[in-house]
């Protein structure tokens, strides 16, 4: 078979990834096989994908769309559902249009098909999303790839082009490190420099109660499936950018619309989002109950905490050690990564306990000390 030989070089290079059964989850616990785990590799931060459906609620639309439309929504997917809840979520956000989409990676493939036919130099952190680099590549735009976090070298890179219009694209919070843009100064450059959009993709920031805002953005991306704990993307734009995406984006135009279980879903999660501020306090304090434990400041601001570890081997290694303690982290390696590294994500719904049974492991193998 032609595939063997790759796929044992990922294994001998300790590269191989393979699915994993989750039997049963209840907040941040998963168990299959009989044995539970503490979880720490869900982007459900502030627990709501643990809430239960009204179904009665659920029921009602079914009743009024139907489980499914089963169209694009330029055929007959577009549903007054849809119209509906998009309208809320533009008006809370105080943008001039949203859309919905059937991902978060969608959505970041659908925003760069905008800029095909113009004269444009999109400017991508190197870090960024895998969806915004494929975005990028998939629209064939000219593009220039700064540094991670290295502003004065994007603002040198921009100055080069004086006669193109500039994007500037870039994660609020970065998935591989917790990392977060700085914001103010690329509100900075967009202004000083001119003839700049500013995008960036919130998905492991929105709703999270970060010093994250909107304003002087252009395009705000984000997946639905985080923060908001349902399913789907959601695009932040201004009316011409909904018209260009509608009219040009691949991913909007062949994608089927979602069924109306999802949309249910986000509309119910959405109004929990807006009163979830008890969770976002709890997911805060654990923030800074892990940062208490990360010695060097090798913690971050954010849910998101990371330990890169030299080896891959030796990555491997605490990282079954974890698995055998009952802890489940990520582990990240090439090509998603560098440098091997487990990643952990907190949750409004970790004990403190947890993260001391998180650190004591890390720490007697040496990982998260001085």
């Amino acid at each position: 078979m032609i595939f063997e030989s790759y796929l044992n070089d990922l294994q001998s290079q300790g590269q191989y990834r393979q699915l994993r059964e989750v039997a049963t989850a209840h907040k941040q616990r998963i168990s299959r096989d009989g044995k539970t785990w503490v979880n720490f590799t869900s982007n459900d931060y502030l627990g709501l994908g643990q809430r239960h459906i009204n179904v009665m609620q659920l029921q009602e639309r079914l009743d009024q769309f139907g489980a499914h439309l089963a169209s694009s929504r330029l055929v007959s997917g577009h549903s007054k559902y849809y119209a509906d809840l998009e309208a809320r979520i533009r008006d809370y956000y105080q943008f001039d249009e949203a859309l919905l989409m059937t991902s978060g990676y969608d959505a970041n493939l659908a925003i760069f098909q905008i800029f095909k036919q113009e004269n444009v130099v999109v400017f991508s952190d190197a870090l960024n999303h895998a969806s915004i680099i494929d975005g990028i590549r998939l629209s064939q735009v000219q593009k220039v790839i700064f540094p991670h976090l290295n502003y004065d070298v994007l603002e040198h890179e921009m100055k080069q082009y004086p006669q193109h219009y500039k994007v500037i694209v870039t994660d609020s919070v970065f998935s591989t490190n917790g990392h977060t843009a700085n914001l103010n100064r690329l509100r900075q450059l967009k202004e000083a420099i001119g003839n700049t959009m500013l995008i960036i993709d919130d998905s492991h920031g929105f709703g999270l109660g970060y010093d994250i805002h909107y304003q002087d953005i252009d395009i705000v991306s984000t997946s639905l499936s985080k923060g908001l704990g349902a399913h789907g993307g959601l695009i932040l734009c201004s009316s011409i950018v909904k018209e260009m995406i509608v009219n040009t984006a691949r991913p909007f135009i062949y994608s089927n619309c979602m069924p109306t279980m999802h949309l249910h879903l986000i509309e119910s999660q959405f109004d929990a989002l807006l009163q979830a501020d008890d969770a976002r306090r709890l997911l805060h304090d654990n923030i800074a109950y892990f940062n208490a434990y990360a010695h060097d400041n090798q913690g971050t601001s954010t849910a998101i905490q990371t330990f890169a570890i030299d080896d891959v081997h030796n990555a491997n290694a605490i990282y079954h050690e974890l698995m055998e303690a009952g802890i489940w982290v990520s582990f990240f390696r090439y090509p998603t990564v560098a440098q091997p590294t487990l990643r952990m994500s907190l949750s409004s719904c970790h004990e403190k306990f947890d993260i001391h049974k998180l650190m004591s492991v890390l720490h007697d193998r040496g990982v998260g000390v001085v």
